[in-house]
């Protein structure tokens, strides 16, 4: 991020991941990894998820400091990376008896 956003976006792909373009490469990059088999890919995969997550980091605490507590509150209810399920993975106690 070179310049800091005006907006906070959290709509759309940016609801389910924080980090959807990424997110996205890295997909297909792991995809790559597995369909060639290739040792090449899998390292490409390792550098870029590490580059990825170094980003990441920097451009969190930018967007902490231009956005505050609307950012913290985005940070915790959206995950950085993958998309929480839809459905819960276990029923909750007590729930629906």
């Amino acid at each position: 991020m070179r310049a800091m956003p005006a907006v906070l976006v959290t709509s759309g792909p940016y609801a389910l991941t924080r980090n959807p373009m990424y997110a996205g490469h890295l997909l297909f990059t792991a995809g790559l990894a597995i369909a060639t088999c290739s040792p090449l890919a899998a390292l490409l995969l390792a550098e870029r998820w590490i580059r990825f997550e170094r980003r990441i980091r920097i451009d969190e605490r930018r967007l902490a400091q231009r956005f505050g507590a609307h950012f913290d509150a985005y940070r915790e209810r959206v995950p950085r990376w993958l998309p929480r399920p839809a459905f819960p993975l276990a029923a909750t106690p007590g729930a629906g008896a």
